[in-house]
């Protein structure tokens, strides 16, 4: 009976799973054009991370006087001091283009080769060439070379595959393990201008040719099969082997299957972000196809039931009729057969299942809402709850059906499952809300978490997950274990670390629509920028890390020349 029951949750989780399955929806129309000519591109908008940090004020015309002097107290030339000098005092005198993206690409990459750029845009090549000759000067393992309107820069130190050069328009270190370095560098010149415009307005950003990651992940399953198939023509007899060998064909056949859904042009782009009062990393996908979706936009009616300060919170909307048919689609005899399960257990297992989900239409939530200790010695006392939107009664009847003899009856819409002198698990059904709840009934609350923030900022999605990092610290049993953490690590490092827990207000991952998802850290200060509050964060931080680093030096300098004499109840200077 356990298998059984095990089996059916293991299938449950894996059909909730399959929800997020989904990709564009299939049509006739032609795929888009891929943005870049490259797998793999990436770039940063340092302009756009200076101005959000703040950076400059942290600066002044004053400090950098002062970084100046120091910088070039050593150098005799005059005129050298004056050029390092002018770039302290203004980066824009390196000749680069700050003000412009800086990004990098790979044109190709597996296992055993790979070639790519990293490329700055040039301002004034005159600038960028005198800070090569000013390098140059003061080490013999570096000199310019002209060729044309480009500069190469020659070094001992680089490999043949490693080019390095620049002219009006770009700064290049290019690398190739396919040809060497100057050639990868010709064409990196040469190259049109990239479209930045694609990322929008993201701080920084990654574009990754999907195609070119899945022929790797196939290469890495097929020779992993094919080193397999040789161990075993040794053991021909050995049925581990031959199980191995069945289990990576099955896997195989799988991926080749998933690999159907990815279009000529499927690629992902993930971008991060620092907004006003939150840092977002976003994940998009396109020209990946489905034939249809299991997933819908979620209500979050449910938050009414929760309290304001829910520790989390996953919640999905789920069309229970579509999802049936994507499983019939996964979950074949020939999966039963492949994961060693019985053809008429599976098959009874997964009639009901089926049922169950059928049974679904609409928001499908979970929540943890309370823990309560004040020891972490001891086992809390939790309060969690999941609510689901049905259609019929079909879950909530089979239950009472199965349960028979272990739950007690409440009324016609509530009963009890008692699991132990202190713990007991509620669930019932009314106006097609089901609901079962650790220690907890589904009702109503004045003040709920649809009143809170992250409520209004998940709003649209087709489902999310979300720590609520304020409601967490509330509770009596973190707070317990919090202080434990304090005596733990001690004033200086637990100072810092609760300091930077007190600024966020929440952590979600949601997804938006069926090809993009997004990861939130929302901070409680919601009018400046993230990176802005972040950097004041590391600033107060920095000297106190210092003191606190200097401070343990010291003592291990003092603890390795002194030692703790009983008798004399002192620390002696030992006489050797």
């Amino acid at each position: 009976m356990n298998k059984f029951f095990t089996r059916i949750t293991a299938i449950v989780v894996i059909a909730l799973v399959a929800i997020g399955c989904g990709g564009k929806k299939s049509t006739k129309e032609a795929a888009p054009a891929k943005p870049f000519e490259a797998e793999l591109f990436a770039y940063v908008d340092a302009k756009q991370l200076v101005e959000k940090s703040d950076l400059i004020s942290y600066l002044d015309s004053s400090q950098r006087q002062m970084l100046a002097t120091l910088a070039t107290a050593e150098l005799e030339n005059d005129e050298d001091a004056a050029f390092v000098k002018s770039i302290i005092m203004d980066p824009a005198n390196t000749g680069l283009s700050l003000d412009k993206p800086a990004y990098g690409y790979i044109n190709e990459f597996s296992d055993d080769a790979a070639e790519g750029a990293v490329v700055i845009e040039v301002n004034d090549a005159e600038k960028v060439k005198r800070v090569f000759e000013f390098l140059a000067k003061y080490s013999d393992e570096i000199s310019i070379e002209k060729s044309g309107d480009k500069y190469l820069v020659v070094s001992d130190e680089l490999d043949e595959e490693v080019a390095v050069g620049f002219n009006a328009k770009r700064f290049i270190l290019a690398a190739s393990a396919l040809r060497s370095g100057k050639e990868m560098l010709t064409d990196a010149f040469a190259a049109a201008d990239p479209n930045f415009a694609y990322f929008d307005k993201r701080d920084v950003a990654l574009w990754l040719d999907a195609n070119a990651l899945f022929d790797i992940i196939e290469v890495n399953i097929k020779d992993n099969l094919e080193s397999m198939r040789e161990d075993a023509s040794y053991y021909r007899d050995d049925e581990w082997y031959a199980n191995q060998i069945a289990s990576m064909e099955g896997q195989l056949a799988q991926f080749e299957e998933i690999r159907k859904s990815v279009g000529p042009n499927a690629s992902v782009t993930m971008g991060l972000t620092f907004n006003d009062g939150n840092v977002a990393l976003d994940i998009t996908t396109d020209d990946f196809k489905a034939e249809d979706v299991a997933a819908t936009t979620v209500t979050n009616a449910h938050l009414n039931y929760l309290p304001y300060n829910t520790v989390a919170v996953a919640n999905v909307g789920i069309i229970g009729d579509k999802l049936v048919k994507v499983l019939d689609t996964v979950f074949t005899d020939e999966f039963a057969a492949q994961n060693g399960i019985e053809r008429n257990e599976f098959r009874t297992i997964k009639e009901i299942v089926s049922g169950a989900v059928g049974s679904i239409n609409g928001d499908v939530t979970a929540a943890l809402t309370k823990i309560e200790g004040y020891s972490i010695n001891q086992t809390p006392y939790v309060e969690a709850v999941a609510l689901v939107d049905v259609k019929d009664s079909y879950i909530f009847n089979n239950i009472k059906l199965f349960g028979q003899g272990y739950i007690r009856r409440i009324n016609d819409e509530n009963y009890a499952f008692d699991v132990d002198n202190y713990n007991t698990i509620f669930f019932g059904e009314q106006n097609n809300l089901l609901y079962a709840g650790l220690n907890t009934r589904a009702e109503q609350k004045p003040n709920s978490a649809a009143n809170t923030r992250w409520a209004k900022e998940t709003e649209g999605s087709l489902g999310y997950m979300l720590i609520d990092v304020k409601g967490l610290m509330e509770q009596s049993y973190i707070r317990s274990a919090w202080n434990t953490l304090a005596y733990e690590i001690g004033d200086t490092a637990f100072g810092i670390i609760n300091d930077f827990v007190d600024m966020l207000d929440y952590v979600a991952f949601k997804t938006n629509s069926t090809s993009s998802a997004e990861f939130r850290i929302a901070l409680k200060e919601e009018q400046t920028n993230s990176l802005k509050q972040i950097t004041n964060f590391a600033v107060d931080a920095l000297p106190v890390i210092i003191e606190a680093a200097t401070a343990e030096q010291e003592y291990e300098e003092y603890d390795d020349e002194y030692f703790y004499d009983e008798e004399a109840d002192a620390m002696i200077e030992p006489a050797w």
